[in-house]
């Protein structure tokens, strides 16, 4: 069975981005000599826009289509 080291000495933390509040993986030693990668779980926000945007299913961009004759 896999424990964390005692007192987790040699956690170490990754930042993949300057802009990252918060580490974006942590590598724990565990007592089997294994490292194991930990990924935080963050919740995205929901989305704000998407009804609004339902409304412009009749919005045309550009040329209409013509059929051929």
């Amino acid at each position: 069975m896999n424990r964390i080291l005692p007192n987790l000495p040699k956690i170490k933390a990754h930042w993949e981005r300057r802009t990252s509040n918060i580490p974006d993986y942590l590598m724990v030693p565990m007592s089997d000599d294994t490292v194991v990668r930990y990924v935080p779980e963050i919740t995205q926000p929901k989305p704000v826009l998407s009804d609004k945007l339902d409304k412009f299913t009749d919005l045309c961009v550009g040329y209409e289509r013509k059929e051929a004759k």
